[in-house]
């Protein structure tokens, strides 16, 4: 029997290793509807030479992962165009 994901379960998207490379893009998902938390943002802020082996997680609703890989895709290939 398998797993069933429920569509507000939080999933990563992506992994950064600061706040604010993170903040970019949690500003992006959220101007365009997508709700976003950043894991483990305040021990990297608070204590960063503590949280040098971690890495700060971009998460989101399992429902907005596809609109997410998508909005991300678009920019980064806008971001290349330029």
């Amino acid at each position: 029997m398998g797993y069933a994901m429920r569509d507000d379960e939080l999933v990563t998207l992506a992994t950064y290793r600061t706040v604010p490379e993170a903040a970019i893009t949690l500003n992006v998902l959220e101007a365009n509807g997508i709700k976003a938390f950043l894991a483990n943002a305040t021990t990297a802020t608070m204590a960063p030479h503590l949280s040098m082996p971690f890495e700060v997680r971009l998460q989101i609703a399992a429902r907005d992962i596809g609109k997410a890989q998508e909005l991300l895709s678009t920019l980064k290939a806008e971001t290349n165009a330029q």
